[in-house]
């Protein structure tokens, strides 16, 4: 029982070994049960000669178990060559233990392959995970090596590059990329001195008018011999960062000039009252007239500015009243026809005889369409006309201002509501508040302000406001959110 259960435990995978042990264990047999004195030699050759033959393979893949194989193999040998020798039961104890030696063996050996898939999953699993992270990474990533192959470009990075092929790595990024000047800038970055140090560089692509930028950091990447083995970027595109940072620019620049022209005129005025150069109260009344249409200006300049800030901390307050609209849009027209006759335009009103009353923030509806008449008035060469209309569009109020200007292209058309934009090439001035400011207000109180425009036939402005009223004095959290910028 004991020898039925030492060779199950022995029994290996390799079909070498196993015929030798069959065979050992044959040898082992005859040997033990032969008749006293029987011959035992032509069996023992026969075996010997297969067990020859395994030994040379097994020697090779088992080496260790050979030496404890040593005396049994002996006897086997002996008795090929025909000797009889008596095998003592110590030969039987010394082959039982050298199967068991080999049982040990093979359960180490399988112990140490299975740690060893273990291991491999492992690490197989392991580097899955970094390639599908670096892969979903938001952040555009490229690699290149020394020889300017690229290694790696993860799918943020084909996005951004335009890259369309599956088949990347080991190409030279020449041809992987599409962008000349992006593979150029990769390329330069190889000539960094060591492992470790940075670069950042900006690449400008497209049109001069409306370039895309693209913001490149790239790092030395070391490799065996600690010297540099490639590099590793990560591109973003800034595009927009850059054209809001021109926008502010341009905002300050415009600010500045709007602050600076009346304050000019203020205190020339004031020179010319105080050194008494003024003769007769007539000059004196006309004096005074500019001083306070310049600090009108001032004073709305402010109060956009004041309002836009309310609007997007959501704290301004609205103060509903019942008025007519007929007669809101008439003060506007009194208004602004001085303006408009400055520059010798048309300022005409088409009002609907039926136009309804409005429960709304009357100062605010006011600065509305004041803000969209002087846009056009603004913008709307000398001699030209611009058109106020009033009409009932179903249970809202609609407010048309209509211009025969330059018009607005379809690129422009939505940016001509965002704060601080204005079309480029227009020289008017302006701070780009108004229509912004105009638009929140209007969707503030559940309405909003829309644009038509074609390239030389100038712009309409069509506002709606509901006749219905919200018997609130806080604009709902809803407004407030479609008043902000997006």
């Amino acid at each position: 029982m004991g020898r039925r259960r030492l060779v199950r435990d022995a029994f290996p995978r390799d079909a070498a070994l196993v015929s030798f042990v069959a065979a050992l264990i044959l040898v082992g047999v005859a040997l033990r049960f032969r008749p006293a004195g029987g011959p035992v030699a032509p069996v023992a050759g026969i075996v010997g000669a297969v067990l020859l033959v395994q030994l040379v393979v097994l020697t090779l893949r088992h080496q260790e178990t050979m030496a404890a194989l040593e005396e049994p193999l002996r006897c086997v040998v002996e008795h090929a060559r025909g000797e009889s020798i008596a095998v003592e039961g110590e030969g039987l104890v010394a082959l039982e233990s050298a199967l068991e030696g080999i049982a040990d063996r093979q359960r180490q050996l399988r112990e140490a392959q299975a740690s060893a898939d273990l291991l491999q999953t492992r690490a197989e699993q392991a580097r899955y995970e970094l390639a599908t992270l670096v892969q979903h990474l938001p952040v555009a990533t490229v690699a290149l090596s020394a020889f300017g192959e690229a290694m790696l470009l993860n799918r943020a990075a084909k996005a951004l590059l335009g890259v369309t092929g599956r088949d990347t790595v080991g190409k030279p990024v020449a041809e992987v990329v599409s962008e000349p000047a992006v593979a150029a800038a990769l390329t330069e970055a190889l000539k960094l001195p060591e492992p470790g140090a940075r670069r950042d560089l900006e690449v400008r692509l497209g049109p001069e008018g409306a370039p895309r930028v693209l913001a490149i950091s790239v790092v030395a990447l070391p490799d065996a011999e600690g010297r540099v083995g490639g590099v590793a970027a990560a591109i973003r595109d800034v595009s927009y960062e850059k054209e809001v940072e021109k926008v502010k620019s341009d905002f300050v620049s415009g600010v500045s000039h709007e602050l600076k022209t009346p304050l000019a005129s203020i205190k020339a005025f004031a020179e010319i009252l105080s050194d008494g150069e003024v003769a007769g109260t007539g000059e004196i009344r006309r004096i005074c007239t500019c001083i306070e249409t310049e600090v009108d200006r001032l004073t709305r300049l402010i109060n956009n500015l004041l309002n836009l800030s309310k609007i997007e901390a959501g704290i301004i307050r609205l103060t509903r009243t019942t008025f007519p609209a007929r007669e809101l849009l008439e003060r506007v027209t009194q208004v602004l026809e001085p303006h408009a006759s400055k520059r010798r335009q048309t300022l005409r009103t088409e009002l609907s005889e039926y136009l309804p009353s409005l429960t709304a923030d009357r100062d605010m509806v006011e600065q509305m369409v004041i803000n969209l008449v002087s846009n056009a008035v603004k913008y709307t060469p000398e001699g030209g006309s611009v058109w106020l209309r009033g009409k009932v569009a179903g249970r809202s109020l609609l407010v048309e201002v209509e211009d025969n200007g330059p018009g607005i292209a379809p690129e422009h058309q939505e940016r001509v509501f965002d704060k601080f934009y204005r079309v480029p090439g227009e020289r008017a001035a302006g701070t780009g508040l108004g229509l912004p400011l105009a638009r929140r207000l209007a969707r503030m109180h559940g309405g909003d302000i829309a644009l038509s425009s074609e390239p030389g036939r100038g712009a309409c402005f069509r506002l709606t406001l509901p006749v219905g009223s919200t018997p609130h004095d806080q604009p709902t959290q809803e407004a407030l959110e479609c008043a902000r910028p997006s």
